[in-house]
């Protein structure tokens, strides 16, 4: 039975990218905890809702990257010449529409900085070159994600993570703060790419194109973008709004010792994410649906002793947690640390569900998508006298998004969905 369930091919391929995730996530978890003793905690905060924003920001290539990975893994029947085509197409489009969010951030960014209590505008400029560089590198990674080279992915975030440590440490060592711990991360990125643009030599090169061809893969894709736009766009707030939102009701300090605890509660989440990133393009719509549940539970089961595990120690000993992993400065909200992991555990069993029916391309996901994101938002404006209420906020929103979505996976047939 237990070698039967190691041979499995989704367990094997998980296996390759979840060692991957494992290392990515451990390196960037140091990342944390050495800002955090290098900074003071209106800093770490301000560093904390940058990085969060780089992933609302980030969500456009994310978009145009799943785009990638279902083309990739899905359309067996094109050449790798025609696959190098439809991508570039994608790629210089994602640029386009990245380089227009880029300068609309750009204008925004002393609104930005009033209303979320930053010091300066010019910790907003490395988020501008995060999202550019991170155009090319979504589309290289979704390349290798869709062979199912997990190992070259794996890599390729193992570059990013260690070089962000590396160079945030010695760029805030030198005194430039806040916009020396984010610029690290631009040229992690930068350095990630150059890998990935290495390592598919010969076999994949995007082709920047200056005029686009709306060729019929190239529209049938796009169309696929307004539910990743939902289903994405709702996961990422999910997971990293609520640093946010504390950012803009609390004072700096607050801020930054929420940040804290919620880089912690967030390692359930990384640690997961391995999971997801090979269920999107292992389950296939011409599969039967025993076949596709059966991967969904195999899912299941490995994100569940991951987060049970997780919280259980959140919950036993969150001082010991938070002070070994960002240090006591954090303790004054040591309380929340189990509130939070729950919180991010239901917005990974969240992940798990989207990636299923985003890979059917199942269309309810916009409407349970809007439903949570609205939940969510009116319980905060409603409740949010602490940033434990904002935490409970966000578990009821995930707990219903849950719901939701498994009543309508188990109350629906299996369907080929084409957008």
């Amino acid at each position: 039975m237990i070698n039967k369930f190691l041979q499995d091919k989704f367990i094997k391929d998980n296996a390759v990218f979840f060692v991957g995730s494992i290392i990515v996530a451990i390196l960037n978890y140091l990342y944390h905890p050495v800002m955090s003793r290098m900074m003071s905690v209106e800093d770490f905060g301000e560093v904390q809702t940058l990085i969060s924003l780089t992933y609302l920001t980030g969500i456009l290539s994310v978009i145009f990257g799943t785009i990638a990975t279902n083309i990739v893994a899905h359309i067996k029947d094109l050449s790798v010449k025609k696959h190098t085509e439809i991508l570039s197409q994608l790629a210089t489009l994602a640029l386009y529409v990245t380089g227009f969010f880029a300068l609309a951030l750009l204008v925004l960014s002393p609104y930005l900085r009033d209303v979320l209590q930053f010091r300066s505008i010019a910790s907003f400029l490395p988020l501008i070159l995060i999202m550019l560089v991170g155009v090319p590198m979504i589309f290289y990674n979704a390349y290798f994600r869709g062979i199912k080279q997990f190992d070259v992915a794996s890599i390729t975030g193992i570059i990013m993570s260690s070089g962000k440590i590396i160079f945030a440490i010695l760029f805030v060592f030198l005194g430039f703060r806040v916009f020396g711990a984010i610029s690290a991360l631009a040229l992690a990125t930068l350095c990630s790419l150059l890998y990935a643009m290495r390592k598919a030599r010969g076999t994949f090169v995007l082709n920047w194109e200056g005029k686009l061809t709306w060729t019929p893969e190239m529209k049938r894709e796009l169309s696929y973008g307004m539910l990743i736009f939902f289903s994405l766009g709702y996961i990422t707030f999910l997971y990293t709004s609520d640093v946010i939102m504390v950012k803009y009701f609390f004072s700096p300090e607050i801020a930054g010792v929420y940040s804290g605890v919620a880089t912690i509660a967030r390692i359930i989440f990384f640690a997961t994410a391995s999971v997801a990133g090979v269920l999107l393009p292992t389950i296939k719509m011409t599969a039967k649906y025993e076949e596709n549940i059966a991967v969904l539970k195999k899912a299941f089961m490995i994100i569940s002793l991951m987060g049970v595990g997780a919280l259980g120690i959140f919950f036993l000993f969150p001082k010991f947690i938070i002070t070994v992993l960002i240090g006591e400065k954090y303790l004054s909200l040591t309380n929340l640390l189990p509130l939070a992991g729950l919180y991010i555990f239901l917005a990974s069993v969240t992940n798990i569900l989207y990636s299923y029916s985003l890979a059917l391309r199942d269309k309810r996901l916009i409407t349970t998508s809007l439903i949570g994101f609205l939940v969510i938002i009116g319980l905060i404006w409603w409740h949010h006298d602490s940033p434990r209420a904002i935490v409970i906020d966000y578990i009821i929103g995930a707990a219903m998004t849950i719901i939701v979505t498994f009543v309508v996976l188990l109350f629906s047939k299996r369907k080929e969905v084409r957008l």
